[in-house]
């Protein structure tokens, strides 16, 4: 199960390198397995020969995994959460998901509430939890 999970997490990377890059699928293949490669390597050695202890926001100490999974967990997906509700909420805005979901009959009936939570609430505190995160706040 691990093996197919893994094959399917990095077909995405590898389509993404062909269509950047303009590369065929055996080289994007082979450029993406030897970058998850050394990164496994790198993640291995860093509880012995790399080996080190960093003190994060959240005053636990981590090794090099530690640190890689505070990165994605507080950082990143507060990051992608606050730019996806940006996004539906003000550049394209929340119309056009309330349209969709409209589209075949169905009802919506918290609009209202929806738009202030995709433009005010939920930014607001996203932005809360990335600086909680990064340590700039002691809430």
């Amino acid at each position: 199960a691990a093996l197919t999970s893994s094959v399917s997490l990095m077909e995405a990377v590898v389509a993404s390198f062909m269509d950047k890059f303009h590369y065929n699928r055996k080289k994007s293949t082979v450029i993406v397995a030897v970058l998850a490669l050394v990164m496994g390597i790198i993640v291995c050695l860093g509880y012995n020969v790399l080996y080190f202890e960093l003190r994060l926001p959240n005053d636990s100490v981590g090794q090099i995994l530690d640190v890689m999974d505070y990165i994605s967990k507080f950082v990143l997906m507060p990051v992608v959460a606050l730019a996806c509700c940006v996004l539906v909420g003000w550049v394209i805005g929340p119309k056009s998901v309330i349209e969709e979901v409209k589209r075949n009959g169905e009802r919506f009936t918290r609009e209202k509430l929806y738009v202030a939570m995709i433009k005010i609430v939920a930014p607001i505190l996203l932005a809360f939890l990335l600086l909680q995160a990064l340590g700039l706040t002691n809430f």
